[in-house]
């Protein structure tokens, strides 16, 4: 679980909004794209789901 908390919490930035904080993360080369997954996880879902297209 300590592995798990120590991946999670490095490469995530906060933003917040009008309707509560995001987390998200920046990584790789070209144009931008937003990854948007599904309640109940965190930012590196998406970061996992973006990695494979």
């Amino acid at each position: 679980m300590t592995f798990a908390y120590q991946r999670v919490s490095t490469n995530g930035k906060m933003i917040e909004t009008a309707c509560g904080p995001i987390q998200y993360t920046e990584f790789g080369e070209g144009a931008p794209m937003l990854i948007v997954h599904g309640a109940g996880g965190g930012y590196d879902q998406g970061e996992y789901f973006a990695k494979l297209i």
